[in-house]
């Protein structure tokens, strides 16, 4: 069984790298201008089987393309063999499996809201507990906040919705904002009716059981091997490629100042069809377990990038002892001159 379910998560895994483009490994030939920055919510990352996009006012249907953005009103419905996934804040993906229809209500940063009006979706959550942005998630039923980094599945099907915690933690915006902690499942509408003994129903009316973790479906596996491919892409851009982004990253409608402590943003590789997410600082990892390295090349704990002089360049300020500017480090008080302080990165 063991072996059997072995190969059958490879196979997903070359399937996965070959969807979403193959891993250029000549980092020589890639340049600056082989990527795109893209610091927004509502991105189509990628397309699998039949999904099809009817857009907010419209009534025609169309093929849904990776690469597409979505706004609010939009729909994007899979059909029974349609998968499809979804950027959210930077770190974050919905991945909808098939037979699943989402509509999009904001793709605000701050405020970033899709409705799941039937299917399944997982939720690959990082970066969003540091920002305090959380990722809301309505379905015909209620509605989700997911604060926290983690993972989380959402089904909707017969009146009901389940709301699956395998990592992080998650509140049920029902009559007392029911918290949902990490191996509890969820259960919203008619099929909170009939209680089990292992079962508690809240204040709220929400129920809440045990659920087996280690169980998982195709739409589980999928997903974990688009995490897998995202984070080998992420892994293959060379160092130098990396700070060449943050040096020339002048996006005004990214600016930290008002978003403190954002993790980081989307890239999006040319060769290979796809955005990847790319963490300001190491430390940030994916809930299935991978890595995130760091555009800077070092952790960040207590620090924070804001928007600084004429041409918004970014420097990022350590809690007044060191600040580091366009690939230079000095003291708080000497960066006016920007000052070297070469070597310096705590």
């Amino acid at each position: 069984m063991k072996r059997e379910f072995k190969s059958y998560l490879i196979g997903v895994l070359v399937l996965a790298a070959f969807v979403c483009g193959t891993v250029v490994t000549a980092q020589a030939q890639k340049t600056p201008n082989d990527f795109v920055i893209y610091a927004r919510a509502g991105r189509i990352n990628i397309v699998s089987g039949g999904v099809t996009l009817q857009r907010a006012g419209e009534r025609t249907l169309s093929h849904l393309t990776a690469n597409t953005e979505l706004s609010a009103g939009d729909v994007v419905r899979t059909d029974d063999s349609g998968r499809t996934e979804l950027l959210l804040n930077p770190g974050s993906y919905l991945r909808a499996g098939e037979n699943s229809e989402f509509e999009i209500v904001d793709t605000a940063l701050e405020n970033v809201h899709i409705k799941l009006l039937k299917g399944s979706a997982v939720i690959e959550a990082s970066g969003i507990s540091e920002t305090r942005l959380p990722i809301t998630i309505s379905t015909p039923q209620g509605r989700i906040s997911i604060p926290r980094n983690g993972l989380y599945r959402i089904n909707v099907s017969s009146g009901t919705t389940e709301l699956m915690v395998r990592k992080g933690r998650a509140i049920v915006n029902d009559a007392y904002a029911t918290l949902v902690r990490e191996g509890q499942k969820a259960i919203l509408g008619s099929g909170a009716i009939n209680q089990t003994a292992s079962a508690s129903l809240s204040t709220g009316g929400t129920q809440l059981v045990k659920f087996n973790k280690s169980a998982q479906d195709a739409l589980d596996l999928w997903s974990m091997a688009r995490a897998n491919t995202l984070i080998a892409l992420n892994r293959s851009v060379a160092r130098d490629v990396r700070n060449s982004w943050l040096a020339s990253y002048n996006d005004v409608d990214w600016p930290m100042v008002n978003f403190p402590g954002r993790s980081g943003i989307w890239i999006y590789n040319a060769q290979t069809g796809c955005y990847i997410f790319m963490a300001f600082y190491r430390g940030f990892s994916s809930p299935y377990g991978y890595g995130y390295p760091g555009l800077l090349g070092y952790p960040c704990n207590s620090c924070y990038i804001f928007p600084y002089g004429g041409r918004f360049r970014w420097r990022l300020r350590w809690f007044g002892r060191w600040v580091w500017r366009r690939n230079r480090c000095c003291k708080s008080a000497e960066c006016h001159t920007i000052q070297t302080c070469a070597g310096r990165r705590t």
